[in-house]
């Protein structure tokens, strides 16, 4: 099973970015807004193109969950993933004398194919089943794979 960094149409794609909006931030015209929406830009927008937001939203689809959805149906022995990240998702505690980073590496040994997601959302570690923690939500959040 080839896996890769897929689009907000379940699509494989080369990369994709994701700028999740501010819990706290309100749209132009003063609406509040949930912090679970983002924009999103990928390999196939037009090089001239803009961020345009998103119809998904992070905690419930689109191109995050796409991606991440395939690490847990994954059922061979030559695909491996890890998550990493700089703070303890259980205490909170962070490591200041390492880098500041977090991220998914998954991998396909079969098909030499991978996909590495670098984001900064805090205490985000997937745990066998998607979920974007409410730990995301408050602030912005900036997510590339």
């Amino acid at each position: 099973m080839a896996i890769s960094a897929i689009d907000e149409n379940g699509n494989p794609v080369d990369w994709w970015f994701m700028y999740k909006v501010s819990g706290e931030s309100q749209t132009s015209n003063g609406a509040k807004v949930s912090g679970t929406e983002y924009v999103y830009f990928d390999a196939n927008d037009p090089a001239d193109g803009k961020l345009a937001l998103s119809a998904y939203q992070v905690d419930k689809s689109g191109t995050l969950f796409n991606t991440l959805s395939q690490i847990y149906t994954a059922d061979n022995p030559d695909f491996g993933w890890y998550c990493y990240t700089d703070e303890n998702p259980i205490t909170g505690q962070v490591n200041g004398e390492r880098g500041h980073t977090k991220g998914v590496l998954a991998f396909d040994l079969a098909t030499d194919s991978a996909f590495w997601l670098i984001h900064s959302t805090p205490k985000f570690s997937p745990k066998g089943v998607y979920g974007y923690p409410d730990t995301g939500i408050k602030m912005a959040q900036t997510l590339l794979c």
